[in-house]
């Protein structure tokens, strides 16, 4: 019985540890589809895809980690660079959701340098693109600016909470930045959090398989 506590007690400190949340880094080279111009040029329609999230738009490009004012250019292999111009970059989740099944979104972006500021409006949908909330908590009222990034080209890490009352389909729940001008930025490991309860289920569920397991083959014995 101690042992199978233990087994129980390992398993719940797994999934706990595990699945706070979904991390994307862009790092899989395989996962980068070039649209209508190499990926290191900047076009609308390159795209990467990981984990049910799709993300696309621009005109962006795929930023590597060379150095640009004082500051690496990813994370880890690569990044999304977001160009100087008008932009409209998104991150769709390509698969169904249940009730709260996500419950919050993140990134890393930096500034390609300070001047002119980055001007970039950060929102999300629940219906498909159809209305747009503002990601009010993030940055300058939701606004990617010189402000929001500390007057630094360092990285900044950037989370938004959401309210997610009903079941969702596939392709409703996307992340848009968007700007009509400003400097250039780059966006990197693009995170999504699971409601809690959603993993509690699934932990649940795990330990009673562990222990059924164990019982039976106590009962054989």
């Amino acid at each position: 019985m101690k042992k199978t506590l233990t087994i129980i007690g390992l398993a719940a400190a797994t999934l706990a540890g595990a699945q706070a949340q979904v991390l994307i880094n862009f790092d899989t080279a395989g996962n980068w589809t070039a649209g209508s111009a190499s990926i290191i040029s900047y076009a609308s329609d390159h795209q990467y895809s990981e984990a049910n999230w799709l993300f696309s738009g621009g005109p962006a490009l795929r930023n590597t980690t060379t150095a640009q004012d004082g500051f690496a250019g990813a994370f880890g292999t690569y990044s999304w660079r977001l160009r100087d111009a008008a932009v409209t970059w998104t991150a769709t989740y390509t698969a169904a959701l249940s009730v709260n099944e996500i419950t919050g979104f993140g990134f890393d972006a930096r500034r390609w340098d300070g001047s002119p500021s980055p001007a970039y409006t950060v929102e999300f949908s629940l219906n498909g693109g159809s209305s747009w909330t503002t990601a009010s908590s993030l940055g300058t009222s939701g606004v990617i600016d010189n402000a929001a990034l500390g007057n630094t080209s360092n990285w900044t890490t950037f989370t938004q909470a959401v309210s997610q009352p009903t079941a969702l389909a596939a392709n409703q729940f996307v992340v848009r930045l968007s700007a009509t001008g400003g400097e250039r930025i780059m966006v990197d490991n693009f995170t999504a959090v699971p409601e809690p309860s959603t993993w509690a289920l699934i932990g649940l569920g795990s330990m009673m398989m562990i222990w059924n397991f164990r019982r039976r083959r106590a009962f054989k014995a």
